[in-house]
């Protein structure tokens, strides 16, 4: 009985390390897409301030 509860509390710790890398994976993700995104803005913003500018 002392083997099963060992051995299920290892699978328990194997399991909550990986939620926890998941969630880590994820968040990294998830701030690269938000980096992304804030990429494109500022390309577009710089764009269209650029070819106002030279326009005029």
């Amino acid at each position: 009985m002392l083997a099963d509860k060992t051995s299920g509390d290892i699978l328990l710790d194997q399991d909550i390390e990986g939620v926890v890398e998941d969630s880590i994976s994820s968040s990294w993700k998830s701030q690269g897409l938000a980096l992304f995104q804030v990429e494109c803005y500022l390309i577009l913003y710089f764009m269209v301030v650029y070819l106002s500018r030279n326009l005029n």
